[in-house]
């Protein structure tokens, strides 16, 4: 990247051999000379510099500083100058400048000097960009979180009168189109309650049991029916099944066991009682759809079963 520095304010001759001088250690800037600019209307010396270098030795030379700083306040200024006593520093840095620095210290520190005054004002656009950004994020989130709050007003009376808004399966598929069917099936028959899915039973019993990731019950509700497509023999299906049966809050949660016609005697030995209804799938990828539909039609619809808690 090329930078574009400006000397500026100091006598010509001085003014261009510190501009020669710093060309020379800046060899990667275009330096340019000038009297205190002003720009053309409508444009800021910033459009056309990275920076500038300024001279002053005296309070009205400050003074012409000052007024140039509050003019562009975009532009970083680099003050230099031949008085070194403190005092004068803390005057030059009290009219805004980026720094000051005494000409004794040569082309050599003000070149570093200058490459520290652009860092930082760079460092500092990008924080307040980063600031901006999170700002209208924050914004944005609490608009979301506005809309959310507004539309669980107006709908939660609504939800409540349905029985299909109070069923909420949790779903245990491992494979994902099996599971993208089950979902598309649910919503095919009203029911658009957030739906759990996990792949093996060792998770849904994490889930039920509220240990984590899942123990926020905001957002990880108990079911109100568990749908299970046990595709190979699992101990912990088993497990889980009995962990159910054995809670007295689960106890009477609906279980619906999804299988091939060819396996149904199979998982009724090994489940028996565990589980409420077998649903019988064909190779189909629709008939899951109307199975589906129907199954939930009952169990969200007509069955009074206690409320799990």
């Amino acid at each position: 990247m090329v930078l574009r520095i400006l000397v500026a304010g100091s006598p010509p001759e001085e003014r261009l051999s510190l501009a020669e001088s710093l060309q020379v250690c800046l060899t990667e800037a275009v330096v340019k000379t000038a009297s205190l600019p002003t720009a053309p209307p409508d444009t800021k010396l910033s459009d056309f510099f990275d920076a500038a270098v300024c001279w002053a030795d005296s309070p009205s030379q400050l003074e012409a500083v000052a007024d140039l700083h509050k003019r562009e306040s975009e532009l970083p200024i680099l003050l230099v100058g031949r008085d070194e006593r403190p005092e004068f520093r803390t005057q030059a840095l009290s009219t805004g400048i980026d720094s000051y620095i005494p000409l004794s210290r040569g082309a050599q520190a003000i070149a570093r000097n200058l490459r520290l005054v652009l860092d930082l004002r760079e460092a500092r656009r990008t924080l307040k960009a980063q600031i901006d950004r999170s700002a209208n994020l924050t914004s944005e989130v609490e608009t979301l979180m506005q809309a959310k709050r507004k539309l669980e007003r107006e709908t939660g009376p609504l939800l409540r009168k349905t029985g299909a808004a109070r069923f909420l399966p949790l779903i245990i598929e491992e494979d994902p189109n099996e599971a993208f069917l089950m979902v598309q099936a649910l919503e095919k028959a009203d029911i658009h309650s957030p739906i759990p899915i996990l792949r093996d039973s060792v998770l849904a019993l994490d889930y039920m049991s509220g240990r984590a990731p899942y123990s926020n019950r905001d957002r990880f509700p108990l079911p109100t029916a568990l749908i299970l497509d046990p595709v190979r023999e699992n101990a912990s299906d088993l497990e889980l099944l009995r962990w159910i049966r054995g809670s007295r809050s689960l106890l009477h949660l609906p279980v619906l066991i999804i299988t091939q016609s060819e396996r149904v005697d199979q998982m009724r030995e090994r489940f028996g009682f565990l589980v409420n209804s077998y649903l019988v799938k064909n190779s189909d990828p629709t008939h899951i759809e109307s199975l589906l539909r129907a199954a939930t039609g009952y169990w969200s619809k007509f069955n009074v079963a206690p409320e799990v808690r």
